[in-house]
């Protein structure tokens, strides 16, 4: 019975060549491979194709920690639906327990762990299930899901970070609408009372301020209306093809801000692209899938095109030096990986420096958000205080009239 096979080759003249063939062995299908003048470079069963299923994907730290806990039991040994069995009964998430159970009676029927993931009640990320099968074809599972985990890991600790900067902001702003939207709707329309009684000329601030509260406390319900009606309208245009394009590309152009999400994405793309090559997925398999996983549109039409580099022939760094996104010391090396061969070990080191230079930009982002909110929230507080003070403290005032 014939299988059928995935290989990556180059031509006698260095082009790269991808595609499948069907043959009743291994060695038949790199035989057939060699007599027509292709020199394999990897050689596989076909990968199983991922689902596409509306079901909830699988919880970042419950798939960490699944991983982690199985590539130990299967490096001491124990047989994979024993190891897959007991972490069930582990698993403290009933959510987990379930999909944990799913995947082992899916492997006691006889089927392998890829293809298990691949159908469980959860969707699993497909880099992952492309590991676990480049690790079932080589034989070194436990190793390949150990290298999983350390990716993951590190990959929880980037957002991890990226949230905690962001964090400080979001409860500033939180913080500071809170304060305005209670001195306008309660503690205004006090004075305004007062200050209206006495019919003396305000000074413009108070003025402005006084009207402004008078319009939020007549038409608060319009107000609402038009704030949810914006929030609803950007969340659906951003749900569109142009609207999330022309949103990706603003957030990475974005002074300080833009610099610092643009590494992360790089740092994340890189490094599962550089895990994959490792394991033994191919080329055009791993593009692939990095290109379905970046969540950013302009760095997925990067490996789009990389892919389309690849299959064509065309040396793929092209694509890195031809996108705006992609500093030039970064295309550089990509370039020299490209021409000695040795792509995986030169997007581990680039993974390795861009995670780092993100940690420094978090940290520079934090040193320069704290005193620039901390200045906003005093002179937005300050412009309210002094608005309501001035009249009280104007020569003739209004509490002497």
């Amino acid at each position: 019975m014939k299988a059928r096979y995935v290989y990556e080759s180059k031509t006698r003249d260095g082009t790269f060549q991808s595609g499948s063939i069907e043959s009743r062995s291994r060695e038949e299908a790199a035989q057939t491979l060699q007599q027509q003048g292709l020199f394999v470079t990897r050689l596989g069963t076909e990968q199983p194709m991922r689902r596409k299923s509306t079901s909830p994907r699988a919880k970042r730290s419950d798939v960490t920690w699944f991983i982690s806990q199985l590539a130990i039991m299967i490096e001491t040994g124990m047989p994979i639906s024993d190891a897959l069995s007991s972490l069930a009964g582990k698993s403290k998430n009933t959510s987990m327990q379930r999909v944990l159970k799913h995947i082992a009676s899916e492997v006691d029927h006889g089927k392998p762990l890829s293809q298990a993931l691949n159908h469980a009640p959860s969707r699993f990320d497909p880099g992952l299930i492309a590991l676990v099968c480049a690790g079932e074809e080589s034989g070194k599972l436990g190793t390949i899901l150990t290298k999983a985990h350390e990716y993951m890991s590190q990959e929880m600790l980037l957002m991890k970070r990226f949230k905690s900067a962001m964090a400080y902001p979001i409860i500033m702003v939180v913080i500071c609408i809170s304060v305005v939207l209670m001195l306008m709707l309660f503690v205004l329309p006090r004075f305004t009372a007062l200050f209206e009684g006495k019919g003396a000329d305000l000074p413009l601030p108070t003025k402005l301020l006084m009207g402004t509260s008078d319009h939020l406390m007549t038409h608060w319900f319009w107000w609402l209306l038009a704030v949810s009606a914006t929030m609803i309208g950007f969340s659906v245009w951003f749900s569109t093809i142009v609207g999330s394009s022309i949103r990706d590309r603003a957030l990475i152009s974005m002074p300080v801000f833009g610099k610092t999400l643009n590494t992360l994405y790089q740092a994340r793309a890189f490094r599962g692209f550089a895990v994959m090559l490792d394991s033994g997925v191919s080329i055009m398999q791993a593009v692939e899938i990095t290109a379905g996983i970046v969540s950013n549109t302009v760095h997925k039409e990067l490996w789009i095109e990389v892919g389309k580099r690849a299959r064509n022939g065309d040396r793929m760094s092209g694509a890195f030096t031809d996108c705006r996104a992609i500093p030039d010391h970064v295309s550089q090396m990509i370039e020299s990986g490209d021409q000695s061969g040795r792509l995986g070990f030169v997007f581990h080191r680039l993974a390795t420096y861009l995670e780092s230079d993100y940690e420094l930009s978090i940290k520079s982002l934090i040193q320069i958000i704290e005193p620039v909110m901390i200045a906003v929230m005093g002179i937005i507080v300050g412009f309210i205080a002094a608005a309501l003070m001035l009249p009280l403290f104007q020569a003739g005032g209004v509490m002497s009239s």
